[in-house]
């Protein structure tokens, strides 16, 4: 076989496989916005109570109903509560969304819409660096790295870091 047709059979498996890996980023944020609106009506509307006497508490429901922490539970909700709207059109992954979740609180809707669509096509480490820079912090991309370096070590065992 001619090495050029090798090279377009291998571009067209590339543009196939990352077809579906855009596919799945799509799924996990529809995802997270249904479950971030399940968990929104079954706080408001307490449903949470009518498991039966085992559970006391919305953090007990968490733990043995949904099976997640309270803290994802409360993630999903204000997610889809603050900016599901946003996100059902918004071509983002999560992951994103996660990071910028913090300088979303006590935005108008249209300073939200305006930081996802100017992050949505961004590198996570981007993001990072730019709300670094907006927080007065030197982004790593551009620190020149002048001061104390820290000497790390890491257990060959566990993997665990330690000074």
């Amino acid at each position: 076989m001619n090495e050029m047709v090798i090279i377009e059979q291998k571009g067209e498996r590339l543009h196939e496989v990352m077809t579906l890996f855009y596919a799945g980023i799509e799924n996990s944020k529809r995802s997270f916005l249904m479950m971030g609106q399940a968990i929104y009506y079954i706080k408001q509307e307490r449903l949470w109570k009518l498991t039966g006497d085992h559970v006391k508490t919305f953090k007990q429901f968490c733990d043995n109903e949904l099976q997640i922490s309270i803290a994802q539970a409360n993630r999903l909700e204000y997610i889809y509560r603050e900016i599901g709207e946003i996100l059902w059109d918004t071509k983002i992954d999560i992951s994103k969304v996660t990071i910028l979740l913090p300088y979303l609180t006590g935005k108008t809707e249209e300073e939200k819409r305006e930081l996802i669509e100017n992050n949505k096509d961004l590198s996570v480490a981007a993001i990072k660096n730019n709300l670094r820079e907006a927080r007065g912090e030197p982004a790593t991309d551009t620190c020149l790295h002048t001061g104390l370096v820290e000497k790390w070590n890491r257990c060959t065992v566990c993997g665990k870091f330690f000074r």
